[in-house]
Protein backbone atom coordinates (compact mmCIF):
# COMPACT_ATOMS: atom_id res chain seq x y z
CA UNK A 1 0.00 0.00 0.00
CA UNK A 2 2.80 2.98 1.37
CA UNK A 3 4.22 1.65 -1.97
CA UNK A 4 1.72 1.90 -4.34
CA UNK A 5 1.16 5.35 -2.90
CA UNK A 6 5.07 6.55 -3.49
CA UNK A 7 4.49 5.69 -6.93
CA UNK A 8 1.18 7.74 -7.22
CA UNK A 9 2.69 10.94 -6.01
CA UNK A 10 5.57 10.31 -8.09
CA UNK A 11 3.06 10.57 -11.29
CA UNK A 12 1.08 13.00 -9.65
CA UNK A 13 4.31 15.31 -9.17
CA UNK A 14 5.37 14.83 -12.97
CA UNK A 15 2.13 15.24 -14.47
CA UNK A 16 1.69 18.93 -12.32
CA UNK A 17 5.25 19.44 -13.25
CA UNK A 18 4.52 19.07 -16.88
CA UNK A 19 1.38 21.21 -16.67
CA UNK A 20 2.54 24.13 -14.96
CA UNK A 21 5.34 24.16 -18.02
CA UNK A 22 2.81 23.67 -20.25
CA UNK A 23 1.14 26.53 -19.12
CA UNK A 24 3.44 28.90 -19.05
CA UNK A 25 4.71 27.87 -22.21
CA UNK A 26 1.05 28.12 -23.85
CA UNK A 27 0.69 31.65 -22.17
CA UNK A 28 -1.88 30.47 -20.58
CA UNK A 29 -3.38 32.36 -17.78
CA UNK A 30 -1.49 31.91 -14.27
CA UNK A 31 -4.03 30.08 -12.01
CA UNK A 32 -1.21 29.08 -9.34
CA UNK A 33 0.12 25.85 -11.52
CA UNK A 34 3.72 26.42 -10.30
CA UNK A 35 3.10 26.72 -6.38
CA UNK A 36 0.38 23.87 -6.40
CA UNK A 37 3.64 21.54 -7.99
CA UNK A 38 5.86 23.10 -5.76
CA UNK A 39 3.32 22.36 -2.74
CA UNK A 40 2.39 18.87 -3.60
CA UNK A 41 5.80 18.09 -4.55
CA UNK A 42 7.50 18.65 -1.77
CA UNK A 43 4.84 17.39 0.49
CA UNK A 44 4.63 13.82 -0.26
CA UNK A 45 8.13 13.67 -0.39
CA UNK A 46 7.85 14.48 3.26
CA UNK A 47 5.36 11.82 4.06
CA UNK A 48 6.71 9.46 1.75
CA UNK A 49 10.00 9.73 3.13
CA UNK A 50 8.67 9.40 6.49
CA UNK A 51 7.19 6.46 5.59
CA UNK A 52 10.47 4.76 4.20
CA UNK A 53 12.07 5.70 7.43
CA UNK A 54 9.05 3.64 8.98
CA UNK A 55 9.61 0.91 6.84
CA UNK A 56 13.45 0.81 6.92
CA UNK A 57 13.64 1.27 10.75
CA UNK A 58 15.88 0.94 13.06
CA UNK A 59 18.46 1.32 11.00
CA UNK A 60 17.19 3.85 8.78
CA UNK A 61 18.01 6.19 11.29
CA UNK A 62 22.02 5.92 11.07
CA UNK A 63 23.78 8.06 8.61
CA UNK A 64 25.80 7.55 5.90
CA UNK A 65 29.31 5.28 6.47
CA UNK A 66 28.01 4.35 10.22
CA UNK A 67 28.17 0.37 10.90
CA UNK A 68 24.62 -1.34 10.13
CA UNK A 69 22.73 1.61 8.16
CA UNK A 70 20.01 0.64 5.92
CA UNK A 71 20.52 1.72 1.96
CA UNK A 72 24.06 2.94 3.33
CA UNK A 73 22.17 5.53 5.15
CA UNK A 74 20.16 7.35 2.28
CA UNK A 75 16.89 6.68 4.10
CA UNK A 76 17.74 9.12 6.52
CA UNK A 77 19.44 11.79 4.12
CA UNK A 78 16.33 11.76 1.75
CA UNK A 79 14.60 12.44 5.23
CA UNK A 80 16.06 15.34 5.89
CA UNK A 81 16.55 16.62 2.53
CA UNK A 82 12.44 16.29 2.71
CA UNK A 83 12.46 18.78 5.24
CA UNK A 84 14.36 21.24 3.43
CA UNK A 85 12.37 21.25 0.55
CA UNK A 86 9.32 22.44 2.27
CA UNK A 87 10.91 25.25 3.25
CA UNK A 88 13.16 26.64 0.16
CA UNK A 89 11.47 27.70 -3.23
CA UNK A 90 9.44 29.14 -0.40
CA UNK A 91 8.03 28.25 2.59
CA UNK A 92 4.74 25.71 2.41
CA UNK A 93 2.81 28.32 4.15
CA UNK A 94 3.48 31.29 1.54
CA UNK A 95 2.73 28.86 -1.39
CA UNK A 96 -0.19 28.08 0.29
CA UNK A 97 -1.33 31.80 0.23
CA UNK A 98 -0.31 32.27 -3.19
CA UNK A 99 -2.38 29.16 -4.21
CA UNK A 100 -5.46 30.70 -2.28
CA UNK A 101 -5.28 34.08 -4.37
CA UNK A 102 -3.95 32.80 -7.58
CA UNK A 103 -6.45 30.01 -8.08
CA UNK A 104 -8.73 30.33 -5.75
CA UNK A 105 -9.49 34.36 -5.99
CA UNK A 106 -9.32 34.48 -2.48
CA UNK A 107 -7.74 37.28 -0.23
CA UNK A 108 -4.36 37.12 0.08
CA UNK A 109 -3.37 36.22 3.96
CA UNK A 110 -1.08 38.92 5.84
CA UNK A 111 0.72 36.84 7.69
Amino acid sequence: ERVARVWMHAEMSFVLGRRALWCSSTGQPDRGEGPMNKLFGTETLLADASDLLDLMAPDSLLRAGADGAAAEGEGEFVYRLACATTIYGGSSEIIRSLIASQALGLPRSLG
